[in-house]
């Protein structure tokens, strides 16, 4: 018996839909056009290559600016409002709208465009989906000394569909936006102002204290240790009865697709408000 409905692998007994996997590309010079670099169909075709060799059956969707609206108006419209006024230039806000949206509706995969597993990550991946509800990636990085070990969503995340855990995220973001646009912050300030729209706000309802917003747990060592530390290779909770947990993930990169949609700058370094004056026309 299948324990998944969402997605199956391949040759099994069981009737069940693909694994959905979901990638946001915006070109930040024309969203009508919104042309995508070569290489992220290449990408695309790794990506089902991997699943192949794992014998994993996904189903790959790339959204463009126009697709991802769509489907953000789908789970909740109210959001267009920031939507249609976020500046290009700081889209990052916009993929992290998408990936709580696309998480709530279909489940699944959400990859930032640059990234994707190999073979036996991704069936490692299959394998968390049976055991948890929710499941997020570790920073492999830590200061020297640290004993803190952090969440990342960057990257990768990944859920079953229509998850209280992503409704409120969203509900979260949506009060941020809402937030930040009554400021209406200069471009002296805008570049603070999306650091608290990122994508951090997934691990509000899972980080261990409040003084750090991607804790997931301390690690064990030093003379004191803390209090409920722990080395193991997961780190895993319950939140509303649904499950979660979070773990290293070794994702591949690729660079050009990222320099692509960096070719107009870095949001870091930009020196524009974050929102527009009148809504951006529908593509």
């Amino acid at each position: 018996m299948c324990r998944l409905t969402m997605f199956v692998a391949l040759g099994a007994a069981c009737d069940a839909a693909p694994m959905p996997v979901s990638y946001f590309f915006v070109n930040r010079s024309d969203y009508v056009a919104n042309v995508a670099p070569p290489a992220l169909a290449a990408m695309v075709r790794d990506y089902a290559d991997a699943a192949r060799r794992a014998s994993i059956d996904v189903d790959v969707t790339v959204y463009g600016y126009a697709s991802a609206r769509a489907l953000v108006a789908s789970v909740d419209a109210s959001l267009l409002f920031f939507w249609d006024r976020v500046n290009l230039t700081y889209a990052t806000i916009l993929s992290n709208v998408f990936r709580y949206a696309v998480l709530l509706a279909r489940g699944g995969v959400y990859h930032d465009a640059k990234m994707r597993p190999g073979a036996d990550a991704l069936r490692s991946l299959v394998a968390y989906l049976e055991r948890y509800d929710v499941v997020l990636e570790e920073n492999p990085r830590r200061e020297p000394g640290s004993r803190n070990r952090k969440f990342r969503n960057t990257n990768m995340a990944a859920a079953r569909p229509g998850l209280a855990y992503f409704n409120a995220t969203l509900a979260s973001m949506a009060a941020k936006l809402a937030a930040a646009y009554a400021r209406r912050p200069t471009a002296d300030e805008s570049r603070k102002v999306v650091f608290h729209l990122d994508s951090h706000t997934a691990f509000e309802r899972v980080r261990r204290d409040g003084k750090h917003k991607m804790l997931m747990a301390y690690a064990c060592g030093g003379e004191v240790p803390k209090p409920n530390c722990t080395d193991a290779a997961d780190v895993s909770g319950v939140v509303d009865g649904e499950s979660w947990v979070g773990r290293k993930w070794r994702l591949e990169t690729a660079g050009d697709i990222a320099a692509a949609y960096n070719a107009k700058g870095h949001w870091s370094t930009a020196h524009e408000r974050i929102f527009l004056d009148d809504a951006r026309p529908p593509p």
